[in-house]
């Protein structure tokens, strides 16, 4: 996997000398569903990163809206930039370019399907018939990890312990936020409607979150359910309910456009 956790383990190899193969199963540039924010302290644990990141987008902030199921807020800042916010298809795309600049080869298209264990190696296999060996494998293929199931690591993640989140990032010349020094951020965050299920009784705050994440020339804007949660208590057609979440944040001024 190539993402932030693959590409930062492949340039820090690369860099020691180690040969390293980067296979991901997407063509980058690729996006990912998340909001896109970085914690400052990423650049104290990483400090080579406050250099490259002058190369992609980037908008700092040191204020968070923090707002609880019913209703209560507070407002949070710090003295300095708490947060960096960034486009997750430009950082991602960055992270790579390091780690092949430092001399990891990367494959892209490589969708790996199968993994077994020799006396000496981690052999995986793509869907395209394509065969990769080596004696170490970093699997950083995400939270459903393919590696990780089919070698017995993880069986699987039950619908408790996993989201399903639904984002957008738009264009700030079509929707913005009033306040671009300000992260947003809601937990339990209530649809409007919620469907009378099984757990809907004990379940009298949403097991969720919702946020609004500024960048410099766009906006992410983001809600999301514990997936038993939403499989019970809000069973909405997830584009539904983002639109009516947008909705909800214009009419409350929190937002601005479509």
């Amino acid at each position: 996997g190539a993402g932030p956790a693959g590409a930062t383990a492949a340039r820090a190899l690369a860099r020691a000398g180690v040969t390293v193969r980067l296979l991901e199963r997407s063509k980058f540039p690729r996006n990912k569903p998340c909001g896109g924010g970085i914690s400052a302290r990423a650049l104290i644990r990483f400090p080579y990163l406050e250099r490259e990141l002058s190369r992609i987008a980037t908008h700092p902030v040191a204020r968070l809206y923090l707002e609880g199921p019913g209703g209560e807020a507070v407002v949070v800042e710090s003295d300095g930039p708490a947060a960096l916010m960034v486009r997750r298809v430009e950082f991602d795309a960055l992270l790579v370019d390091l780690a092949r600049a430092a001399g990891a080869e990367l494959v892209e298209g490589a969708e790996i399907v199968r993994a077994t264990t020799t006396s000496s190696s981690v052999v995986l296999e793509a869907r395209d018939g394509r065969r990769f060996e080596a004696p170490v494998v970093i699997a950083a293929d995400g939270v459903h990890s393919t590696v990780a199931r089919r070698l017995g690591l993880n069986p699987g993640w039950p619908a408790g312990a996993v989201a399903l989140d639904m984002m957008e990032e738009t264009s700030r010349d079509m929707l913005r936020d009033v306040d671009p020094t300000t992260l947003w951020v809601s937990y339990g965050f209530t649809p409007a409607e919620r469907r009378g299920g099984k757990d809907a009784g004990r379940r009298d705050v949403a097991e969720g979150y919702a946020y609004v994440f500024p960048k410099r020339d766009h906006v992410n804007v983001g809600i999301g359910y514990v997936l038993d949660y939403f499989r019970d208590a809000v069973a909405r057609a997830p584009y539904d309910l983002q639109r009516e979440f947008v909705d909800r944040l214009t009419a409350r001024g929190v937002m601005e456009g479509q």
